[in-house]
């Protein structure tokens, strides 16, 4: 295979001429001390680029759970808290009464669509019109029973009209003669007075008393009189308040009636019409209302179910209990997370436990133990090379643990720490083999970069030669020379290159320590590194 032409530019190739002479004048120049060289093999591994930052494990997540809609009161508390459930698992439950009510109706409500659905596909069936006659049968009963029940009534205040009005006749009768007792009273007073003082005879000596007498029985009299006329007053307004009464009472029995018969003749017109229109033959519009009826009952059972359903508290997912809010018999409320109610006194419906403020909201606070995550403060220098996704080594230096982490979340809000800007980021941890306490401190590399198979060199033996132009200094047998090449990814440590005039093996010579290095009077600017070459 023929060799591949390689073309250096003049400057590039006046460089290395003059690299090669600066070697050769220190070779042969015996008084010059000779140099340590620090030297490496290129090799092809992996080259990585890493973010390296503090942080400490996380509380674990948390998830308040509550009950659905408005929940009756705890009729059952199937964990305690601390206890590790499963998914799934019964945790709580409320009165399910009202819900199981709320099913039963709603299965009725789909029975009856489809009992609409089927006439609305057959038509009425001979069962059905004997049931619509006797509907019907039954209806004109009841109408003709409302119509006999106001004549009666009418009939009945007619009677008690007569009869009434006669009462007060008689009474009516009863004052005019006490009336005309009085004026023969009186009249018969009159004549008697007159004869006593037109007498011939002259007065006896008992003539005084026995007019004394007489004049005591004229008051008597006329006090019996006006006591009769008011007693026959009194008689005739009872008499005449008694008829009023009744025939009150007798015209309201008329309305009530009168009501009554046009209520049933208009139950027997429904009834009628109905029959009319369940005799009708099957029709496409009937048939697709009574399936929308049914679509709709069919939700509302499915509604129905699942508040029925949400009556009972699950977990979503294996965790550990950390706290309840209340005990059977109580309202559920929401517990804050961490803590429990600070009262545990029933107080029945519609009230409330003495309680904080609530942070997490729900009935059982549930924390999954499974999933630990690392909060790491990483510099505003750094974080716009982290991304999610991004794979992470976490070292706990308590332990000497090392594990395998994946970064979840970034934060967009800063925190600035002794006036150095800082990003957290929660880093999850993937394989734990013994889960980190709370708080443990902890060290993060995360990587942001890595090719895991290229040519690679120490980052120390990249010399800058101007813009876009790199060397690195190979030994080859007893010379020094420069060789080009282009750069990848900048790792931690080790640099990827790629050129054909470097290969697998070769010794590059690292520059030494220093800013600079001058190659044919042109100062070359190079990359330096103290970690070394990482990766094997």
């Amino acid at each position: 295979m023929r060799p591949q032409t390689v073309v250096i530019n003049t400057s590039l190739a006046l460089v290395l001429l003059a690299a090669a002479v600066g070697a050769v004048l220190q070779v042969d120049d015996p008084g010059k001390a000779k140099t340590v060289e620090t030297t490496a093999v290129v090799s092809t591994g992996p080259v990585t680029t890493t973010v390296n930052a503090a942080g400490n494990i996380g509380s674990p997540h948390t998830v308040g759970l509550p009950f659905a809609g408005n929940p009756g009161l705890i009729k059952a508390i199937y964990v305690t808290v601390g206890q590790t459930v499963e998914p799934g698992e019964k945790l709580a439950a409320v009165d399910d009464r009202e819900a199981e009510d709320q099913l039963a109706h709603a299965k009725a409500q789909v029975a009856a669509a489809e009992a609409q659905i089927m006439a609305a596909k057959e038509g009425e069936r001979p069962a059905e019109r004997q049931l619509d006659l006797a509907n019907i049968a039954a209806a004109a009963q009841q109408a003709d029973n409302a119509e006999h029940a106001l004549d009666r009534a009418k009939y009945k205040r007619g009677q008690d009209e007569g009869i009434e009005d006669g009462i007060v006749q008689r009474a009516e009768d009863a004052l005019d003669a006490a009336f005309h007792q009085i004026t023969n009273t009186t009249q018969q007073q009159t004549t008697g007075i007159v004869n006593d003082n037109t007498g011939s005879l002259p007065p006896s000596p008992t003539q005084g008393t026995d007019q004394h007498q007489d004049s005591q029985q004229r008051t008597d009299s006329d006090t019996q009189s006006s006591a009769a006329v008011d007693q026959a007053r009194t008689q005739l307004s009872q008499a005449k308040a008694q008829r009023d009464s009744q025939l009150l009472a007798d015209d309201q029995d008329i309305r009530k009636a009168g009501d009554a018969a046009y209520l049933t003749q208009r139950q027997l017109l429904i009834a009628r019409a109905q029959a009319a229109v369940n005799a009708l033959p099957p029709r496409p519009d009937k048939l697709a209302t009574a399936e929308a009826t049914l679509a709709d009952a069919e939700s509302q059972v499915a509604e129905a179910q699942l508040a029925l359903d949400n009556t009972v508290l699950r977990a979503p997912f294996q965790g550990t209990v950390l706290s309840m809010a209340g005990g059977v018999g109580e309202t559920p409320l929401a517990a804050e997370r961490g803590s429990a109610a600070s009262s545990i006194i029933p107080a029945g419906p519609g009230s409330a436990e003495n309680r904080s403020a609530a942070t997490q909201s729900g009935f059982v606070v549930l924390a999954d133990m499974s999933e630990h995550y690392i909060t790491a403060q990483v510099n505003e220098a750094d974080i716009g090379k982290v991304q999610k996704g991004q794979e992470a080594d976490v070292n706990f230096p308590a332990t000497g643990q090392t594990v395998k982490g994946v970064v979840d979340s970034i934060e967009q809000q800063e925190t600035v720490v002794n006036n150095v800007v800082e990003y957290d980021v929660a880093v999850k941890l993937t394989d734990p083999n013994q889960p980190p306490r709370p708080g443990q401190s902890a060290t993060v590399q995360i990587i942001t970069a890595s090719k895991p198979s290229v040519l690679r060199v120490p980052n120390a033996a990249i010399i800058s030669a101007g813009p876009g132009q790199n060397l690195v200094t190979v030994r080859r047998d007893k010379q020094i020379v420069k060789v080009p090449v282009n750069v990848g990814l900048v790792g931690d440590s080790a640099t990827e290159v790629y050129g054909n005039l470097l290969h697998p093996g070769d010794v590059v010579v690292l520059p030494e320590s220093g800013g600079s290095e001058s190659i044919g009077g042109q100062s070359t600017m190079r990359t330096s590194n103290s970690r070394g070459l990482s990766g094997k």
